[in-house]
């Protein structure tokens, strides 16, 4: 690829219009995750090509590459990518591509409802493209729509996910016999177990949550994921002594796993000790940086 560059680069000390050059180079650019580079060199390549489709997505594919939040102008550039996206779809050969990318760009931009328009302009197109209906359920479900979820995943006989969603959308009844149906094909499935206790308690099924993990540790003994599944049901019940007994359980047995630091801040907060909550956040987050999304609103550091 170096060598290939150098060859590019030449080509175009001679002739600072060769298209062929120009876009050969950008492609290699963002092969080697050059991003701002290689989008400046699509960008060039549309001042002697305005009307190439491919060289707008491509340049567009490079700035959501390379979008950083935290840049002063990150939201001017998002827009600015979105727009290119958008001219991206009118081309045959570019519409699918800038519609997948355009439907990431928009919920970045904090626009689900866009990002789930493209998904159904995409499935408009390929009805029967499993990736799209599940890209689309993860909307749905961001988005609290749940009928229409939960007839998506019924599409896609996936039980497991319908029985959680049926459990968000409050429908518990109806996801706990979909685990049934589960659990009767594979018995000794622990994800199925933590599961159902994760169902159970959504609804506040304390003692049946405990009774389903006690049948799983019958056989499966000492996950730290059942440990804290036992320890929201304590919180959940009044009890952050024991929630934090069982978390710090969990911890010591995994120590990247953040959602124990996590639940173990919650129940310090629960006993008024904000000082070692902040602890057990801020160290959840040194682990995993999406705890921060898990954290009370309040207590984001």
């Amino acid at each position: 690829p170096r060598e290939a560059l150098e060859a590019f680069q030449q080509a175009l000390y001679s002739d600072p219009k060769s298209l062929y050059a120009r876009f050969s180079r950008a492609e290699l650019l963002f092969a080697e995750g050059r991003y701002r580079e290689a989008r400046r060199d699509f960008h060039k390549y549309l001042e002697e090509d305005p009307h190439s489709f491919e060289a707008v997505l491509q340049g567009a594919i490079c700035g959501f590459y390379d979008w950083n939040p935290e840049e002063e102008d990150a939201k001017e550039t998002l827009s600015e990518i979105l727009e290119e996206l958008s001219l991206a779809t009118e081309g045959k050969e570019t519409r699918e591509k800038a519609l997948q990318v355009r439907a990431l760009a928009r919920e970045k931009a904090g626009k689900p409802e866009g990002a789930l328009e493209d998904l159904h302009l995409l499935l408009n197109d390929s009805p029967e493209n499993r990736s799209y209906l599940r890209q689309k359920v993860r909307l749905l479900t961001t988005l609290e729509k749940w009928t229409e979820a939960i007839q998506d995943l019924t599409t896609l006989e996936d039980l497991r996910g319908r029985a959680w969603i049926l459990s968000l959308a409050g429908r518990t009844e109806e996801a706990l016999a979909d685990m049934d149906r589960l659990q009767e094909s594979d018995p000794r499935d622990a994800s199925l177990y933590l599961l159902r206790a994760e169902i159970q308690l959504q609804a506040q099924q304390w003692t049946n949550a405990l009774a389903t993990i006690g049948k799983l540790e019958k056989f499966n003994p000492h996950l730290p994921k059942a440990t804290l599944i036992k320890a929201e049901v304590y919180l959940g019940k009044g009890e952050p002594d024991r929630a934090i007994q069982l978390t710090t359980e969990a911890f010591n047995a995994d120590p990247l796993f953040g959602e124990a630091l996590v639940l173990r801040g919650k129940a310090w907060l629960a006993k008024n000790r904000p000082d070692l909550a902040r602890k057990d956040f801020q160290a959840a987050i040194s682990i995993d940086s999406r705890m921060k999304q898990k954290i009370p609103q309040s207590q984001t550091p």
